[in-house]
């Protein structure tokens, strides 16, 4: 197998497949290509295909095949088949998805130390898509190969490789539908999912088991202010002075660094701020927008919703507080302003709108949606700055013009999944990471560790949904985009309910050019403890 686990990642590595690009077609039509060649699906040609994503318009589909074998127990071996860009390989792009050629460049640069010393010990993989993660799937590909030959097979598997997840994960979203097809068609159980994302290690001699994956939640905060010349101040009132208040208070805020079972995650970090204007003039600018994002382990929507809106509520009664001092002590007197603390989520100012406009109104959101539909299909900008617009929009037809401040939620949404939480667990996986890790010890005689939540954001979060009434009637309400151009099947994903691991190679340097994966991993360690974790999900004896 070590062989054939080569020859395949090899040959998807060698096929560009940059994310959001019309190149991750190619991938999905060599998956068809690969899968065509084996003759189980020679014989079963209904069980591979391509499923298209719903409305994309680069037309990406979920290239996806199915073993059928004796029973109802089912394995979900899922992948992504996007890489990120190669620009920075510089000039060494055109070789930079053909590691054998790579490797030799790669020895005439200065690297750092680390990573000349994983080159000359021959022991690494370089290439963009060997670790991320074009090397994981060839793993599950030929362990599909393997049980589609295998004589009573017990149990079926369901191998998907999906477009799209290094952006907005379109693939992973549209397979929830395909998995709800299956299942209903051939009666399955889906007993685990597991994805191949790579291993980053603390220690080289201590591999790492992920039981579930963060969660990724995007609150963005619009503000409107009052505009006014520079040399009239106070008449105005500065949307940006407010945004950077929030901003303050929640940058590496540790009330929203989440935990679990001794696990932190990463505190919020403000990833966008901009006021509104277009050009220069002098005069204070009438409104202000940014988003952050808070990773979770057990946070849901309304959680971040309220937190989020008491401290916008407290950095607005502390602008007004200091705009107050300020005015007083420059005219000795009180401003004569009605000016409060107005903050809304988006629900309740969308609800506002409805309430002055009626149908009015609503006949000319849609208008507005089906222009920002086409703006974004055009990429005249993201789903952030169209979340920004949206809002604009319905402030503009308030019957008044004093400063509030406006909470939503931008795309993308991903949930946090853990199995450790999940309920009514299947003997066979209860506790199935520490059978991995009793096995893999066993086996080679190293360490591995169990960290219940991969960090770096996966597919994985489509899986299973935890607290979905902390979740559906707090996020679609307040994400304007949601079933527009955005949406995720929350109530399939609900009825799913798959306990899901991350068991992927050792890597390296993901996104950088020396990105790499540990040959070992890769060809013997991660293939091996595979297997054992897919028979164990079947009940096979192993």
């Amino acid at each position: 197998m070590k062989k054939r686990i080569e020859q395949l990642m090899l040959r998807l590595v060698n096929v560009p497949s940059e994310t959001a690009t019309l190149e991750e077609n190619n991938m999905s039509q060599q998956y068809i290509n690969i899968f065509k060649e084996l003759d189980y699906f020679k014989q079963n040609p209904n069980h591979c295909g391509l499923y298209d994503i719903e409305n994309d318009f680069l037309e990406r589909k979920v290239a996806w095949a199915f073993v059928k074998g004796s029973g109802a127990k089912t394995v979900v071996l899922i992948n992504h088949s996007d890489t990120v860009d190669t620009h920075d390989y510089g000039t060494l792009r055109p070789i930079s998805t053909k590691p054998l050629q790579l490797v030799k460049q790669l020895k005439n640069l200065k690297l750092n130390e680390e990573s000349t010393k994983d080159l000359e010990s021959n022991e690494w993989f370089f290439g963009r898509g060997v670790a991320d993660m074009k090397g994981g799937a060839a793993i599950q590909l030929a362990l599909l190969e393997q049980y589609s030959i295998e004589k009573d097979f017990e149990g079926n598997i369901v191998y998907l490789s999906v477009p799209d997840e290094e952006t907005l994960s379109a693939g992973m979203r549209s397979s929830v539908n395909l998995l709800t097809e299956l299942h209903n068609k051939y009666d399955l159980q889906y007993t685990l999912l597991i994805d191949v994302e790579t291993h980053v290690r603390n220690r080289d001699d201590q591999a790492i088991l992920y039981g579930g994956s963060i969660g990724k939640i995007m609150p963005s905060v619009f503000v409107r202010g009052v505009r006014a010349h520079i040399g009239n101040v106070f008449q105005g009132f500065s949307p940006v002075a407010l945004l950077s208040e929030v901003a303050n208070r929640m940058e590496l805020n540790q009330d929203y660094s989440d935990s679990f079972k001794g696990e932190l995650a990463p505190p919020p970090t403000w990833m966008y701020f901009r006021d509104g204007k277009k050009g220069y003039d002098v005069s204070l600018p009438e409104t202000a927008f940014g988003y952050t994002s808070v990773l979770t382990f057990t946070m849901s929507p309304e959680q971040v919703l309220k937190g989020l809106k008491q401290i916008v509520t407290d950095s607005f009664e502390s602008c007004l507080n200091r705009y107050n001092k300020a005015y007083h002590k420059h005219y000795g007197q009180s401003p004569k302003n009605d000016w409060s603390c107005e903050v809304y989520s988006f629900a309740e100012i969308y609800q506002q709108a409805v309430d002055n406009g009626g149908k009015e109104f609503e006949n000319e959101w849609h208008k507005e949606l089906e222009k920002v539909q086409i703006s974004l299909r055009n990429k005249e900008y993201d789903m952030t700055q169209a979340t920004s617009l949206l809002i604009q929009f319905i402030v503009n037809t308030l019957p008044h013009k004093r400063p509030l401040a406006i909470i939503a939620f931008a795309p993308p949404y991903y949930p946090h999944v853990v199995n450790a939480r999940m309920d009514n667990l299947s003997d066979a996986v209860v506790n199935i990471e520490q059978k991995l890790i009793n096995l893999y010890t066993e086996k080679f005689n190293e360490e591995m560790k169990l960290q219940h939540f991969y960090t770096a954001i996966s597919d994985m979060s489509y899986a299973s949904l935890q607290d979905a009434t902390e979740v559906i009637p707090y996020l679609v309400p307040n994400m304007p985009l949601w079933g527009k151009t955005y949406d995720i099947p929350l109530s399939s994903i609900a009825k799913l309910q798959i306990p899901s691991i991350n068991l992927g190679p050792w890597g390296k340097d993901l996104h950088m050019y020396t990105e790499r994966v540990y040959k070992k991993d890769l060809l013997e360690r991660t293939p091996w403890l595979m297997d054992k974790a897919i028979r164990i999900a079947l009940s096979q004896n192993i």
